[in-house]
């Protein structure tokens, strides 16, 4: 493998997240690439992995947004700390091959640019008629206003920042204006919880308030050769929670239901909504399980083998956890000595309150 197909991946990566340096960005990528060229053709060890760890710091710079939104793109304080980054990386590729007496004014120019763009565009979304603005939110909402606390976090010097970033709150103030006064839809963000892998981190996604829940099952990422989800959406009603403060619980969705009609009917108004999605086409319920004081609904599927307790089937499911309280989530009433089937618990619901603790190891005495 060629060392330009090594640094596909992440250089792919800053292009793909790079929304506002395109031009320095560019200029970098460039120069990666022509230098990877003549390295592959010769056997330095030492340049080659100074170029991988030049390529790897720029591309942790430009991870995928957990939450991505017009406002997000263009934040001036995220747009100056990229340049940055990529200017000083730009710099140290000299190490490997010596620049051009001019690149360092190609550099310059190629940041100035950017600034220039970010600036108009952020003019532009002032300027542009509210059906265009609406015409990009579909694609980029405003997932909430932008803090003007910020301007504080900018040192006097960077008026060019305090200019963006007055502008991009501009921009925040009309939207919401324009949303208010029903010109423009609002639209919905929604954070993608994994109710049957938990280990996998949480995504943003914005969505159309007009869709249905089955078309945002076809909307999200799917695993190879898996149905299509089934969604979730986590709620607040004691009377369904009885047993925590939070009230909170998990029900699942009709894929039929509009995504708005549920909302509004459900009087959630956050401006991110929790949605759970498990793919899996057996029997299961959801468990709402309480670990180091945060709340997290998690799915456990039904047994075709010997009956279990459903203490003995959470139990197998942490081994570095001990399983303190199992309760009824509606009643509060003790269940761990019920069967986990479908003779007690009816499929996919959200029955089940979950309490968990750490294994404390024994302490080992010292033979004497």
């Amino acid at each position: 493998m060629g060392l330009q197909a090594l640094y596909k991946g992440k250089l792919t990566r800053i292009r793909r997240n790079n929304t506002t340096n395109s031009r320095v960005g560019r200029e970098f990528t460039r120069r990666v690439t022509d230098i990877a060229s003549d390295l592959d053709g010769m056997r330095d060890k030492e340049k080659t992995e100074l170029l991988e760890t030049i390529v790897a710091e720029v591309s942790d710079n430009f991870q995928s947004p957990t939450q991505d939104g017009l406002t997000q793109r263009l934040e001036p304080l995220l747009f100056a700390k990229r340049q940055e980054v990529l200017i000083r990386a730009d710099e140290k590729l000299d190490q490997i091959k010596p620049s051009s007496p001019e690149r360092k004014a190609t550099m310059q120019t190629a940041a100035r640019r950017d600034y220039e763009n970010l600036e108009m565009e952020a003019k532009g979304l002032l300027e542009i008629s509210a059906d265009n603005l609406q015409s990009i939110l579909q694609l980029l909402p405003v997932s909430s206003d932008v803090d003007s606390r910020t301007l504080t976090n900018l040192r006097q010097e960077q008026s060019g920042l305090v200019k963006l970033q007055t502008l991009i709150m501009d921009v925040s103030e009309r939207v919401k204006v324009l949303q208010e006064g029903g010109v423009i839809e609002k639209q919905f963000i929604i954070k993608v919880i994994r109710l049957d892998e938990p280990s996998q981190a949480a995504k943003h996604q914005h969505i159309s308030p007009d869709w249905t829940f089955g078309e945002l099952c076809h909307d999200l990422d799917r695993p190879e050769e898996s149905a299509l989800p089934e969604i979730w959406l986590k709620k607040v009603d004691p009377k369904q929670n009885c047993v925590t403060k939070s009230g909170t619980w998990w029900e699942q969705q009709d894929p039929a239901d509009a995504i708005r009609g549920v909302l509004q009917d459900r009087g959630i108004k956050e401006d991110v909504v929790d949605f759970g999605i498990v793919w899996c086409n057996e029997d299961y319920v959801v468990v709402l399980v309480q670990d180091n004081g945060e709340e997290s609904g998690r799915s456990f599927k039904f047994s075709d083998g010997k009956p279990q307790r459903i203490s003995e089937r959470l139990q197998s499911e942490f081994q570095d956890r001990h399983v303190c309280k199992i309760l009824r989530l509606k009643d509060g009433t003790d269940a761990s000595n019920k069967m986990f089937d479908r003779s007690f618990l009816k499929s996919k619901t959200n029955p089940l309150y979950l309490e968990l603790t750490p294994v404390t190891m024994p302490v080992s005495r010292a033979t004497v």
